[in-house]
């Protein structure tokens, strides 16, 4: 039996790996599909693709968009995108230009209180890469600021903190639609990380639902098993898809690796066929 592995960053976004070396990894793992998702861009895919085809496994096209609920900001995954439409591209160009201006606001906050931080200093070497707090935070620890990168986060750049500054995002509707316009399958990324009790999770499902989902992550590292059942049935109940994928960052998140998660992830190959027939059945029909 193989495995997938359908939620993976690389260093496009805010993952360790860069998009060629995180398909050699999965191929050396012996998974048999992944699905590059990073956060709010599309460019590391094409070198994806070209390093799989070199391999013994499939490089899915996808992405990982932020939006807001409720006042609370989720994520939408977007699955087997046609990658090159340029509507996506544009949508995706916008949101970048929204964070870059974000996170100059950041860097200039910090330097005015002598923290030196620099735009090339967060890239760490990769000049296109999507800066997310995550790189102020490895930055922070890199530096000696703190020790640990939740440090970093629960003292300089979480909600409420010095540095922090809100972004603009879309809403959930406008990246599904963004999605649907790629033909892709769109997916609610681990419905429980949201701090949501669980009546407003399924609220927010019944929502995404009405507003065009696809479907839900239901196998996620951050899932209890009883947490992963109760999304199947919440998959059932509304008739939605149901995806999963460990959320490998690389060092960035050493405790969640490839494939497995935290250690107990299994994505067996058939999540992934069923996910396919469904998207032809939607996009090539």
């Amino acid at each position: 039996m193989s495995f997938v592995d359908l939620h993976v960053h690389t260093t496009a976004s805010d993952g360790t790996l860069t998009p060629a070396e995180v398909v050699l990894y999965g191929a050396k793992k012996g998974l048999s599909a992944i699905a590059i998702t990073d956060h709010d861009t599309i460019d590391g895919i094409e070198e994806a693709i070209t390093k799989a085809e070199e391999l013994p496994i499939e490089a899915i096209p996808g992405v990982e968009l932020a939006c807001i609920y409720e006042g609370v900001e989720i994520h939408i995954l977007g699955l087997f995108l046609n990658w090159k439409e340029s509507m996506l591209k544009n949508h995706l160009q916008e949101m970048r230009e929204r964070r870059i201006d974000r996170n100059q606001k950041m860097i200039e906050r910090m330097n005015q209180d002598q923290i030196p931080v620099t735009m090339e200093a967060l890239q760490f070497g990769e000049k296109d890469t999507v800066i997310t707090r995550a790189h102020f935070a490895r930055y922070l620890q890199q530096e000696g600021f703190v020790k640990t990168k939740e440090e970093a986060f629960s003292k300089y750049i979480g909600i409420g903190c010095p540095y922090y500054l809100p972004r603009e995002y879309v809403s959930p509707k406008e990246a599904i639609c963004w999605i649907r316009e790629a033909e892709g399958l769109s997916f609610l990324a681990h419905p429980y990380l949201y701090g949501f009790t669980e009546i407003k999770v399924e609220k927010m499902i019944q929502y995404l639902k009405e507003n065009g989902i696809h479907g839900l992550e239901a196998y996620h590292g951050s899932c209890s098993m009883g947490q992963t059942e109760m999304l199947r049935q919440y998959a059932l109940k509304y008739h939605l898809l149901v995806s999963g994928g460990s959320d490998f960052h690389g060092d960035n998140k050493p405790d969640i690796d490839l494939g497995t998660g935290r250690g107990s992830l299994r994505i067996t190959h058939y999540v992934y066929e069923n996910l396919k027939e469904a998207h032809q059945m939607i996009f090539c029909s």
